[in-house]
């Protein structure tokens, strides 16, 4: 019963955003989208500064909890900053650009603990020409799509599960690395080619450095300008993507391990209508022998209702935590909308998110194997 409550639930908050939206199209209810702050500095250098708040209400199966040695779902709410950031970046010369990203996400959210301010992003790009430019410092490894392109500009509240276990695969994803990049024949043919600290075990670490690499390609006039998830109703591109990572012999002397990584991905939008789908597999294969493998998939899509400002959506996701076991997988379905007061600047979204477990390990509990969660968040970023 409570799963047909949330789902009216989401219908209802759904139907009220389309009852106050604007009739505005190009310029949203209350306007275009912002740019941030610049301040120049003679000819080349300048220096942007954004600010970016995502206050975010949870209601449903969010946590578990354990009363007389039975662990199962609790029913609650949970209301919270998930992403707060201070960006600043620009150029220091006309070839070479920085960034500079301060966070402290997830603040107040239950058994989190309390947000600490740390570095998200710290690097310097030079690029020689469109075709090869050199990125060092602490930045995001290039595999997956939905990954690599900002969570201001995704189409539902949270990225998919597969895809966010993939991000922790090499440790953090956000580490120190060098990328080689660029973009042929006017951005149809992009690679990238990084080397990274990869997989930390500590202070015995062993093994080489994370080697990955990428290529997307896209067919003439459909080179998509910018990453989005949401294009808001303007242009069309297509892009196929393909990622692949392996470190060999990382971790300590009483835990080495392979680690191998491979992605597909293919991306496209035409005027309001989104879709992509990606598949991600990883492999862990120790020296004892033992092979861990798990691997997901997800489609998702959405439309921009011009006028309305109003964009429902979906996503349909299966991750197996470990093919090479039986009763690993996990299924989850989202559905939502987003309303753009202001573009990316300023937005709703509304998301009701089904999980459906193989067994209750999966979903940690002793005798549940499903959850559903309500997810509200805002965005501002100016």
């Amino acid at each position: 019963m409570r799963k047909y409550v949330l789902m009216a639930a989401v219908a209802t908050a759904v139907a009220g955003m389309s009852a106050v939206a604007s009739a505005a199209d190009d310029d949203f209810i209350l306007g275009k989208e912002s740019k941030g702050g610049t301040v120049q500095h003679g000819s080349e250098f300048n220096m942007k500064a954004r600010v970016r708040l995502q206050p975010r209400w949870d209601y449903g199966d969010l946590t578990t909890e354990t009363l007389g040695g039975v662990t199962s779902f609790a029913t609650q709410s949970d209301l919270y900053i998930r992403r707060a950031r201070l960006e600043i970046g620009g150029n220091m010369t006309k070839n070479l650009t920085y960034g500079f990203v301060l966070e402290a996400d997830k603040s107040d959210q239950k058994n989190v603990g309390g947000a600490t301010t740390k570095l998200h992003y710290a690097y310097f790009n030079y690029k020689f020409d469109d075709a090869f430019g050199v990125r060092v410092g602490k930045e995001k490894l290039p595999y997956s799509r939905v990954s690599l392109t900002s969570s201001s500009k995704q189409l539902l509240v949270e990225r998919p599960f597969s895809t966010e276990a993939a991000k922790k695969f090499f440790g953090d994803y956000y580490q120190t690395n060098v990328m080689l990049h660029g973009k042929l024949a006017g951005g149809m043919f992009n690679y990238y080619a990084d080397v990274a600290d990869g997989v930390n075990g500590g202070a015995n670490t062993r093994g080489g450095p994370a080697l990955i690499g990428r290529i997307e390609l896209s067919p003439p006039s459909l080179v998509e300008k910018g990453r989005s998830d949401a294009h808001l109703g303007k242009g069309q591109h297509l892009t196929l993507g393909l990622s692949y990572g392996t470190q060999q012999g990382a971790g300590s002397a009483t835990g080495e391990a392979d680690y191998t990584l491979q992605g597909l991905d293919l991306s496209g939008h035409w005027q309001g209508l989104t879709a992509q789908a990606e598949y991600i597999e990883m492999k862990t294969e120790p020296s004892t022998g033992l092979v861990t493998k798990p691997k997901g998939w997800y489609v998702q899509a959405g439309y921009f209702i011009p006028g309305l400002n109003l964009e429902p959506a979906f996503r349909y996701e299966n991750f197996d935590h470990n093919s090479e076991r039986a009763d690993q997988t996990q299924k989850i379905t989202t559905l939502g909308a987003n309303y753009y007061l202001k573009g990316h600047s300023m937005k709703v979204g509304l998301n009701w998110v089904h999980h459906k477990y193989d067994t209750p390990a999966l979903a940690k509990t002793t005798d549940d194997t499903s959850a559903n969660v309500v997810q509200l968040q805002t965005q501002f970023y100016f």
